[in-house]
């Protein structure tokens, strides 16, 4: 029960923090800051959260409950048990999944900056993008993950929510905007058998990585 309780503590203070980074997830860049800050670079730190949908044999694990399940009797033990190591197995299973994609040579946040940088040097919005510290800091999020919303072909798609900020030298953030790219878009392929087609999986994440990065910079310049 305690167990339980935090799980529903920790839910209710991250759905909190969600909202609360939703209403101010945009923030145009004005033509004063557009105008002062010429020279930028673009962080090497971009923090990643990761999460997968469906169940792919390599990354997850079977619960307790499983026996439980065979009477009447004993299912609701089954339900708590199984509730149990879903929670616990959430976080491991993250752990497992970004393990799974560095053994794919999938880097989602390597692939986000690189990706973000060229979309910055090709809208020529800035005299320099690789002066540090410079005038401004570009600063980027990544949450992504797989999802098998395709099951019933037996598709996986990757899905990837960036939120990238513009920092000025006084640490105050001069822009700001939220881009996603869901596991339905039609641009992004799908891959089979994630496990065993590497470099599909490689080609579908870089798809939508540069589509969420296209969609910052697209913000940015005011496309």
């Amino acid at each position: 029960m305690r167990r339980l309780t935090l799980l529903l503590r920790s839910t209710t203070v991250l759905a909190l923090v969600l909202i609360a980074a939703g209403c101010s997830s945009t923030i145009e860049l004005s033509p004063e800051n557009r105008q002062q800050i010429r020279l930028v670079h673009v962080s090497k730190d971009v923090p990643e959260q990761a999460s997968i949908s469906g169940h792919l044999a390599e990354i997850h694990t079977a619960t307790r409950g499983g026996l439980w399940f065979s009477s009447l009797l004993t299912a609701p033990v089954g339900i708590v048990l199984a509730v149990l190591d879903w929670s616990d197995d959430e976080e491991q299973s993250s752990i497992r999944f970004r393990s799974f994609l560095e053994k794919s040579d999938v880097d989602v946040p390597h692939l986000a900056r690189s990706r973000f940088l060229r979309h910055v040097a090709n809208a020529k919005v800035f005299d320099s993008i690789y002066t540090e510290p410079g005038q401004g800091t570009f600063e980027l999020q990544i949450e992504h993950g797989l999802s098998n919303g395709l099951g019933w072909r037996g598709s996986w798609k990757p899905w990837v929510t960036a939120v990238g900020s513009l920092v000025d030298r006084e640490g105050k953030v001069v822009w700001r905007h939220q881009a996603t790219i869901s596991e339905h878009d039609a641009r992004v392929p799908e891959v089979s058998h994630p496990a065993r087609q590497e470099k599909f999986l490689q080609r579908a994440y870089a798809r939508a990585v540069d589509l969420v990065t296209q969609e910052l910079v697209d913000h940015l310049v005011g496309a």
